[in-house]
């Protein structure tokens, strides 16, 4: 019998986590309580509070997809919507990697504009992060095809060491919110309309919500669970499927081209194909033998 593959750590950037509703107890193995980012006042680690209720949906849905990872939460915004510090992220990132050592990091969020104050710092922070072998995903933005001032999806998604997520209906349809498909590029989209995940407040404690930043710790949550299969499967071999261009790969190989995005299907590759289809093209990924 083959040991236990290796947990994947996963760091959520957000607005913070409340681990006491019903959706993330029933994961409470998989998040690390006692890590957390910021800092308290004494320098200690601590899952930061979410005051606003977002974090705490991503994260739900991330332990939907991925229900044997490690989540590490870090706190870069107290309220969805309101301005985020490039530079915090960009030190969120650097915790992340450099402390958690996560695997992948998902980020739910992005800037139009990247002539604010602190985003070389978060441009460097992402590409150290790539250097270090850590997948990123980031939501492409809830804008439409009329974002300003630069039109498409947003950075950090639209940086080239960085997944690009987009929204999509139950049937694989884009939703309206989603920039314009890029024609040099893959246009990744999953599920982000009326997501059901959990909610701090009120019993039932949940609460449905769309866009890409939605869809952004789905797509996370299959990435994880794939290299988890892949530590199973070839532990030797599996940190190769951590190269950016390999996941890359493996996500278009799940998915289908419609309307210039790239659909992915959360059922081909775990349950639509057999055990040997799935080790042969494991074998063929890590041996860089795909097109």
């Amino acid at each position: 019998m083959k040991p236990p593959a290796q947990r994947i750590k996963v760091a959520i950037l957000d607005t913070g986590l409340d681990p006491a509703i019903p959706a993330i107890e029933a994961h409470k193995k998989c998040i690390q309580r006692k890590k957390g980012w910021p800092l308290t006042d004494k320098g200690e680690e601590m899952v930061p509070a979410d005051t606003d209720g977002h974090g705490t949906h991503v994260t739900g849905l991330l332990l939907r997809m991925a229900p044997d990872c490690d989540v590490y939460v870090a706190k870069i915004a107290n309220k969805e919507g309101k301005p985020i510090s490039p530079a915090r992220v960009a030190e969120a990132i650097d915790h992340a990697v450099n402390v958690w050592k996560v695997d992948i990091i998902s980020m739910s969020f992005g800037f139009t504009d990247e002539r604010e104050q602190g985003h070389q710092k978060l441009r460097e922070a992402i590409n150290k992060a790539h250097a270090m072998g850590v997948l990123m995903f980031a939501g492409a933005s809830n804008t439409g095809a009329h974002a300003a001032p630069v039109p498409g999806p947003a950075f950090p998604a639209r940086h080239s060491n960085v997944f690009c997520i987009y929204a999509g209906d139950a049937m694989g349809n884009s939703s309206r919110i989603n920039p314009t498909a890029r024609t040099d590029d893959y246009n990744f989209l999953a599920l982000g309309e009326a997501v059901k995940s959990g909610w701090p407040g009120k019993s039932p404690y949940s609460m449905r919500m769309s866009g890409t930043s939605v869809s952004t710790p789905i797509v996370a949550g299959l990435a994880a669970s794939f290299l988890r299969y892949a530590y199973w499967k070839m532990p030797d071999n599996a940190p190769r499927c951590k190269e950016f261009e390999k996941m890359q790969k493996w996500l278009f190989h799940v998915s289908t081209r419609r309307n210039g995005y790239d659909v992915l299907s959360l059922s081909t590759f775990f349950r639509d194909e057999s055990n040997e289809e799935r080790e042969i093209f494991l074998q063929k990924l890590v041996e860089g033998r795909l097109p």
